[in-house]
C-alpha cells in the first residue's frame, strides 16, 4: 500500500502543530543557553586577561624589583598588547593596581595587595578613570 495515497499517511494538523510547539520550545532553550553562556565567557576571558596581567607584574617584579608599567610588561614579552587592560604603579614601583574591560561593559581590578579578582562598582576610580 503506497502510504502517499492512502489517508494513514496523510500530515493532519495537530501533527503539524505538535511540531512546531517542539521545534520552538528546542530553539527556545538553545538560545537561552547561548544568550547565557556568551556574557559568562566575556566576562572569564576579561578576569583571565587581568591574571596574566597579574603575572607578568610578578615576573617582572623578581626580575627588576620593582613593578612595571604595562608598557614594560610589553616591551619584555612579559605581556601582549591589549586595549582592555591597564595597569598603574605607584612612585617607587613596590605597588600596583590593575584593571580589565570585559565586552558585556563589566570591568574587574586588583592590586598588588588584593590580588584576588573582583568586580568594579560604578563610580570606582580605576587605571581607566571612573567607571560608569
Amino acid at each position: 500500500m503506497n502510504l502517499f495515497k492512502s489517508s494513514k499517511g496523510a500530515v493532519d494538523l495537530p501533527s503539524i502543530i505538535v511540531g512546531i510547539i517542539v521545534v520552538g520550545v528546542l530553539a527556545g532553550i538553545t538560545s537561552v543557553t547561548v544568550l547565557g553562556i556568551i556574557p559568562w565567557a566575556q566576562n572569564n576571558s576579561a578576569r583571565q586577561a587581568l591574571t596574566s596581567l597579574s603575572t607578568a607584574q610578578n615576573s617582572y617584579k623578581q626580575a627588576y624589583d620593582v613593578y612595571g608599567t604595562q608598557a614594560q610588561l610589553v616591551d619584555k614579552k612579559l605581556l601582549a598588547v591589549n586595549d582592555k587592560t591597564c595597569s598603574t604603579i605607584s612612585a617607587d614601583g613596590l605597588t600596583y593596581s590593575s584593571a580589565s574591560k570585559s565586552t558585556t561593559g563589566k570591568m574587574f581590578a586588583n592590586s598588588s595587595a588584593t590580588l584576588q579578582t573582583r568586580q568594579v562598582a560604578v563610580g570606582e576610580t580605576t587605571c581607566f578613570g571612573v567607571f560608569k
